[in-house]
């Protein structure tokens, strides 16, 4: 991926501002309640049966907070996304099975929480597009060992 350095100053400058375990949390919950077809990968996760009972569920929570976690690698590594993420793009597709598309619906969970937590003045037009753009790349490093 080829970044601009409006697109890396963009991504940068907001990745220092996520919390990640809030914003996790939140991204994970919504993943659940949204396209609840994504609770097969979470059966030990426990009870996943209402809105209410998703979003105060500890270990969707902790999910949420290593899966914001891990974008931290690909910050650190905004020129080799894909290398970076191979192992892990290995171990969902071939231990975990999980249907690469989930990557892209967690993306979009992603970038709503973050949107909703910034407003229009901060994550504005042009941090959403760099941010797309840094979400997309890993998911398409995550969906890697699909191809």
């Amino acid at each position: 991926v080829e970044w601009t350095d409006g697109e890396r100053t963009a991504i940068l400058t907001l990745w220092k501002k996520i919390n990640v375990e809030e914003i996790g949390a939140q991204a994970m919950g919504r993943l659940l309640i949204v396209y609840p077809w994504t609770h097969r990968h979470f059966a030990s996760f426990g009870n996943l049966s209402t809105p209410s009972a998703i979003m105060s569920n500890d270990k969707v929570a902790k999910h949420g907070a290593t899966v914001m976690g891990g974008l931290d690698k690909a910050i650190k590594n905004m020129d080799d996304i894909k290398n970076a993420y191979r192992d892990l793009s290995v171990m969902h597709s071939e231990k975990l099975h999980v249907d690469p598309d989930n990557f892209r619906l967690l993306s979009e969970c992603i970038t709503l929480c973050v949107a909703a937590k910034f407003g229009p003045k901060e994550f504005n037009a042009d941090v959403h597009e760099a941010w797309y753009k840094f979400l997309m790349a890993v998911t398409s490093a995550l969906a890697r060992q699909y191809h």
